[in-house]
């Protein structure tokens, strides 16, 4: 079995629920108490994926993309959540923008979208027509995701994870080949 290590960032504005989807994810926890991120947390999580050990370092960082601090955060990722909250339309709005200042250091990684907090039915700002054009528009799936419920949490993560296991496979062929 392999070991194959790979950076994973966390992408959106200030309490969208980038923490407590990483808490759901690799502890099985939520709490309603929110935790302002201050600097970057860094959070691995061990994955089998077809025989092959892949460590993910899941860096989640204060929600402002503003400065040099970001873009060397970026550096070296192999993957991105971009997360937004499905009931502050604004923080939709910026995704475009997320996706725009990240590629700058990391082009073409493989990204994913989180519609987070889609347990509050009757707060949703955001139609699920205008998730998938934007999915569409940047080329990554998108999951509704509840960290509080665990809902599309566990589906998130493994696709991005899968998409960066074949990524490195075909990498691998590449350099194989030559």
């Amino acid at each position: 079995m392999s070991d194959i290590v790979k950076k994973v960032v966390m992408l959106g504005e200030h309490s969208v629920g980038k923490t407590s989807l990483i808490r759901r994810y690799v502890y099985d926890i939520f709490s309603d108490e929110y935790i302002n991120t201050i600097g970057t947390k860094i959070t691995k999580k061990e994955l089998d994926i077809a025989g092959t050990s892949l460590s993910l370092f899941i860096w989640d960082m204060l929600g402002e993309k503003k400065g040099s601090l970001h873009l060397a955060y970026y550096k070296g990722s192999s993957g991105g959540i971009l997360v937004f909250d499905l009931t502050r339309r604004e923080t939709f709005i910026e995704v475009k923008n997320w996706v725009e200042h990240f590629y700058r250091i990391a082009p073409a990684v493989p990204l994913v979208i989180a519609a987070n907090k889609a347990d509050l039915v009757d707060k949703i700002e955001v139609s699920i027509d205008e998730i998938e054009e934007l999915a569409a528009e940047i080329d990554a799936p998108f999951f509704l995701t509840s960290a509080k419920q665990g809902d599309g949490v566990q589906r998130l993560f493994f696709t991005l994870a899968a998409s960066i296991m074949e990524r490195h496979e075909n990498r691998r062929r590449v350099a194989d080949a030559r």
